[in-house]
């Protein structure tokens, strides 16, 4: 799991419709392993002007997510009650070739401040990884971007250090694994629809339910110890 804490924001009011924002300090990553790669951060100061980059100005040194990153923007000008940070994330592979997608979120505990968070991808997750660190550079592409947007009332001091942004490891869909959970614990392979030879059968599972449908999940809620009459699969 990743936590995302993010530095305070003084917001004052300078100038007659003119909302002034002072950005300081450091993003602090903490992560319990280094696949996830900040390549960059944007930043956008409106709804019109186009993101311009925190590594081009100097303000920002890429890294892994796992320790403190400087990102002192200095005083900036924003005529608007909003602003967008985007992250370059590149997710990178392990030794033995594997990697994970990731789910995030985003919160704050500060009464009258909104944010929300999405990953540019189809599925809003960050897809899994294809290249090594080593073979990382300057030039590597993004694996995606998590976009980050603060909302607040003209006027409000908005703190950035009650924002808080999870990144979690999204679990194993056995999408073509039918179960059959029973009350105490355990489970049945009830089918499978796939063209594989070798079919390797998942030791536990968990279930969810998303947009009304189960999902048969990576986890460790129920044990599996039968298989079902081999005419269920296809």
């Amino acid at each position: 799991m990743v936590f995302l804490v993010l530095p305070l924001v003084v917001v004052g009011i300078y100038a007659a419709e003119l909302q002034y924002i002072n950005l300081g300090g450091n993003i602090t990553f903490n992560v319990d392993d280094k696949c996830l790669y900040v390549q960059d951060v944007r930043m956008q100061e409106d709804n019109y002007n186009s993101p311009y980059s925190l590594k081009k100005q100097g303000k920002f040194m890429p890294g892994y997510i796992n320790g403190e990153f400087e990102m002192n923007l200095g005083d900036l000008e924003n005529a608007y009650s909003s602003f967008v940070l985007y992250f370059n994330i590149i997710n990178t592979v392990d030794d033995e070739g594997n990697s994970s997608l990731y789910r995030v979120t985003a919160s704050t505990t500060q009464t009258g401040i909104d944010v929300s968070v999405f990953v540019d991808t189809d599925n809003n997750l960050i897809p899994r990884g294809t290249i090594s660190p080593s073979d990382i550079r300057s030039d590597t592409e993004a694996t995606a971007t998590v976009v980050l947007t603060v909302s607040s009332p003209s006027g409000a001091k908005v703190e950035l250090d009650k924002i808080t942004v999870v990144i979690t490891r999204e679990p194993e869909i056995y999408s073509n694994y039918s179960f059959a959970t029973n009350e105490d614990g355990t489970a049945t392979l009830t089918s499978y629809i796939g063209d594989e030879t070798n079919v390797v059968i998942p030791e536990t599972i968990s279930v969810r339910t998303v947009d009304g449908q189960t999902q048969y999940i990576q986890g460790e809620e129920y044990r599996v110890t039968s298989i079902a009459d081999a005419s269920s699969y296809t």
